[in-house]
């Protein structure tokens, strides 16, 4: 499951493996250039499961222009087996791709 600012829905995993390499393209396109984790909280639920809350800093760099740094705030559900992690559950606190616009990496929508 997906969750963010327009609601929630199933995502299939080898979809979501597949939009990856795009998405990343995408990104690589407008600058990005890395990504650093600013925090991680996680709150056992039980044995299995675990919600964890990250933060994480994509920072974006064109030519001469100044670096632009973006917060992207998540928080995930995760089923641990075996010392695995599995996402069941990903949140999204704010529409990633608005965000980017907001902060100037892409342009705004007309």
């Amino acid at each position: 499951m997906f969750a963010g600012p327009d609601g929630a829905r199933v995502a299939e995993k080898q979809a979501v493996l597949a939009g990856f390499p795009k998405a990343l393209e995408l990104l690589k396109t407008v600058g990005h250039t890395s990504a650093t984790l600013a925090s991680l909280n996680e709150t056992r639920v039980d044995e299995y499961y675990a919600m964890v809350r990250a933060q994480l800093v994509w920072r974006f760099q064109k030519a001469a222009a100044p670096a632009i740094d973006v917060r992207v705030d998540s928080a995930f559900i995760l089923y641990i087996k075996d010392g695995v992690p599995r996402i069941v559950f990903q949140h999204e606190h704010e529409d990633v791709w608005q965000a980017l616009r907001t902060h100037g990496v892409l342009p705004a929508q007309g």
